[in-house]
């Protein structure tokens, strides 16, 4: 028997309905997910002509994973790392996320929610490895030199050196089955 639940949510591309302030494993559906292909990284704010999707980002982090030689558990973390934020309240900005405001303490409970909801579903560790953080902020300057404009105002904090190799963004349909195949590769259930 379905229990009907209430109060805010969101409708998912598959058209399946996600509550944001109580998320639950069970409402996890893998194909919404993937979702994220349509999200532009960094709000949007990169080069002029530019698409460069957050799906990409977490591709890119297994693949540098997958050169490191890390084992088919942890590239799955990384390709699953930012998945959770095909969900409310999606992919909000760093500097914004990480004052104090309230909405800001809203929004990384509730994308702490959603990130463990997606974890469990998908049989990952509640935790992202040290590798896939140490991938992902690389990526994270890899992107920045590559795909945004020369800032002197904004501070990034300290960022490791980016990759030698410039990234050219992925459309779309491409990033989403180089995703799948990395994904079933490395024995990913979908």
């Amino acid at each position: 028997m379905s229990v009907t639940r209430s109060g805010p949510y969101h409708q998912t591309r598959s058209g399946r309905v996600w509550y944001p302030y109580s998320p639950r494993p069970e409402d996890v559906f893998r194909e919404d997910l993937l979702a994220l292909g349509n999200v532009c990284r960094f709000g949007g704010h990169v080069m002029p002509g530019c698409w460069y999707s957050n799906l990409d980002h977490s591709l890119r982090v297994a693949e540098l994973l997958e050169s490191w030689g890390e084992p088919s558990s942890v590239l799955l973390e990384g390709l699953a790392h930012d998945l959770h934020e095909a969900y409310p309240p999606h992919d909000q900005l760093s500097p914004v996320i990480r004052c104090q405001s309230q909405f800001a303490t809203e929004a990384r409970a509730m994308s702490r929610k959603a990130a463990s909801a997606v974890r469990i579903a998908l049989g990952l560790p509640e935790h992202l490895s040290p590798a896939v953080k140490r991938a992902d902020a690389i990526l994270l300057a890899t992107e920045r030199r590559d795909l945004m404009a020369p800032s002197v105002e904004c501070e990034w904090g300290p960022l490791p050196d980016p990759l030698p190799t410039q990234i050219r963004p992925y459309s779309i349909a491409v990033v989403e089955t180089l995703w799948r195949r990395l994904w079933a590769k490395h024995g990913g259930t979908w």
